[in-house]
């Protein structure tokens, strides 16, 4: 399998891959910080859902569109923490997986939101060509240099340049964040690329607490300015414009319903 965080070891092997490891086996004291800083995700989505649930002063409210971002943003900590905890092989996944899926939901939401492209499928194979680049990009990594200091993240890391300036250029709503976003995320790659380098390189001295916890509070910070660049959502236009040619069906229903219950 090509997707695991040693290609040389059993998928149910126990990898050890940062700075930061006090145990022999892997559980949730093994990486302490690696493990207990995914949490500052939970408590950022939380606080976002807690945000989303209220109206904006002009009295919109953001729907389900949102509150599933803040939950989808939630699972990016989840994952990374059963996979710091856990340490199997095979379960590099849930740490790649999950932040995978949540930039494809923001570039999909954000290209409505503030481009006001409102054909859905281009922005869904816009999505489907990210992540293929990403899955592809893993799969060669044993062939690019500079990947064992940074993963796959530099590529998120080199998107967010475009996306900083069209969002300040394009955006009527916190045009600043994508700047703060991208900032957050360049700390966050350095401390990445240090705790690497530090279990890596012999001539270099691993700190005991490594770096990668700092990687996890930056860029977790930044992943929640990217759901604070969204801006309010009118329910109806927002739905309909994403998803009603998926799900017709449903629409048709609902419309249905609002219109009985407009005579009734």
């Amino acid at each position: 399998m090509v997707f695991l965080a040693n290609s040389s070891l059993p998928a149910w092997a126990v990898v050890d891959l940062y700075c930061e490891r006090t145990g022999t086996e892997f559980n949730v004291n093994a990486e302490p910080l690696n493990v207990w800083t995914n949490v500052w995700a939970v408590v950022l989505g939380v606080g976002f859902v807690i945000f989303a649930l209220r109206k904006t002063q002009d009295g919109r409210r953001r729907n389900d569109i949102s509150l599933a971002g803040g939950v989808l943003y939630m699972t990016v900590g989840i994952g990374s923490f059963i996979w710091h905890m856990l340490g199997y092989n095979v379960l590099l996944f849930m740490d790649l997986l999950f932040p995978c899926f949540f930039g494809a939901w923001f570039i999909f939401h954000w290209l409505w939101r503030v481009l006001r492209l409102r054909r859905v499928w281009p922005r869904l194979l816009l999505c489907c060509i990210v992540l293929a680049a990403l899955a592809g990009l893993f799969a060669l990594g044993d062939y690019m240099p500079f990947y064992q200091y940074t993963s796959v993240h530099w590529l998120w890391y080199v998107g967010l340049y475009p996306l900083a300036v069209l969002h300040y250029c394009k955006a009527r709503f916190r045009r600043w964040a994508g700047f703060v976003a991208l900032g957050l995320t360049t700390c966050a790659l350095l401390f990445y690329a240090l705790d690497k380098a530090m279990e890596k390189e012999p001539s270099l001295e691993c700190w005991a607490s490594g770096a990668h916890f700092l990687w996890h509070i930056f860029s977790y910070t930044g992943f929640f300015f990217l759901l604070l660049m969204l801006p309010p959502e009118d329910d109806e236009e927002d739905l309909t414009a994403c998803y009603s040619c998926l799900w017709p069906t449903a629409f048709s229903k609902r419309e249905a319903r609002e219109a009985s219950s407009t005579k009734g």
